[in-house]
């Protein structure tokens, strides 16, 4: 028991070490079996005032009419199967990809059916940001 006693008496620093070191032990052992509580919810007032905050998307108007009947005809589209997406010749393929918003659910379904060999570095760019 001396000799260990001598020992960190010549080396301070060792010591100084071996005291932080056990130290962080025990805040470490004590965190673990006293955890930190968990956060109190938020009152229902504050929620639906915070739902409150979020902008209302303005009205397309007139010009809208366009949108939906290219979305309608995008959603009917995307109600087919793939199987039946692989059904059509490239040209087609194409023409649907052409009309589909690039990086959209359904234009990135439609990436899957064409061929790996005719996709564009452009097209395989936007398929890895926006379907990966």
């Amino acid at each position: 028991m001396r000799g260990i006693l001598n020992f960190f008496q010549q080396n301070p620093v060792l010591s100084i070490i071996l005291a932080i070191s056990l130290l962080l032990l025990n805040i470490g052992i004590w965190l673990l079996r006293n955890p930190a509580p968990l956060p109190v919810d938020l009152p229902a007032s504050d929620v639906s005032q915070r739902a409150m905050e979020i902008p209302a998307l303005p009205d397309v108007g007139a010009e809208g009419q366009n949108v939906d009947s290219l979305q309608s005809t995008v959603i009917a589209f995307t109600a087919t199967s793939m199987a039946e997406a692989s059904k059509l010749s490239p040209r087609e393929l194409d023409k649907a990809i052409a009309e589909a918003e690039k990086g959209s659910e359904v234009w990135c379904d439609l990436m899957l059916v064409k061929a790996d060999n005719a996709w564009t570095e452009e097209e395989t760019t936007l398929f890895a940001k926006a379907c990966i």
